[in-house]
């Protein structure tokens, strides 16, 4: 089953009709058009942008435990990662 130029196999068209198609896909799917988000070591700095000194980024520091230190310093992530998300909107 073509859908645009992409042909899909038969029992994906069924197991959607049917209601049990379940999608997989990682986050990079939104790093390109029509959505252009960042990718998380992007966010994260984007997250960590105008914050003091002491809670920016440190060299080499994995993103996930940069920001469950800003958690530990009461810095609101989700609310900053929705700003930032948001500022993406076409």
């Amino acid at each position: 089953m073509f859908f645009g130029k992409i042909d899909f196999p038969e029992e994906v068209r069924d197991a959607a009709l049917a209601g049990e198609l379940v999608v997989f896909a990682g986050a990079g799917v939104s790093m390109g058009d029509p959505a252009n988000l960042p990718n998380f070591e992007k966010l994260c700095g984007l997250i960590g942008e105008g914050l003091v000194r002491e809670l920016q980024r440190r060299q080499a520091e994995p993103p996930d435990e940069y920001l469950g230190r800003l958690v530990d310093a009461d810095v609101p992530i989700h609310k900053k990662a929705a700003i930032v998300l948001r500022s993406f909107d076409a």
